[in-house]
């Protein structure tokens, strides 16, 4: 998946299609996202070792090449990444992943790297097993 101009993806071999979550994380920070690329395997932005707030996490949906998710890291514990992010279950809501899902965690190159820090561990009303598609 390529997040171009923020909003749309291009499938291998396809036509532009509007993507939700990258919709929502264009429309919250104002498009800062929008100025690079951004695909599932994490091609945009400067790459972190381990979740931070406010990052972005990617993710793959499924056995698909090109099918993925984005969303802002709030919280994190060593078995769940919390994700705010669009199209999670069709609304705009924070859900859990697992680590093992998340492929990157991406920084924007023009915003200086966030100090050490500790995530939230968990997150109230956050469900998991949401779905992404």
């Amino acid at each position: 998946m390529q997040v171009i101009e923020g909003n749309l993806y291009l499938p291998e071999g396809g036509t532009y299609t509007l993507s939700w979550a990258g919709t929502a994380l264009a429309s919250v920070n104002g498009g800062t996202y929008a100025a690079s690329p951004m695909t599932v395997g994490g091609l945009w932005g400067v790459g972190l070792p381990a979740p931070a707030l406010g990052a972005i996490a990617t993710k793959k949906r499924g056995n698909s090449s090109w099918q993925g998710h984005t969303g802002l890291v709030v919280g994190a514990n060593k078995d769940q990444v919390f994700l705010l992010g669009g199209n999670q279950s069709d609304a705009v809501n924070v859900a859990a992943f697992k680590c093992s899902e998340i492929v990157a965690y991406r920084w924007p190159a023009e915003v200086p790297l966030p100090a050490p820090h500790k995530l939230p561990t968990t997150i109230a009303g956050a469900r998991s097993g949401v779905s992404e598609a």
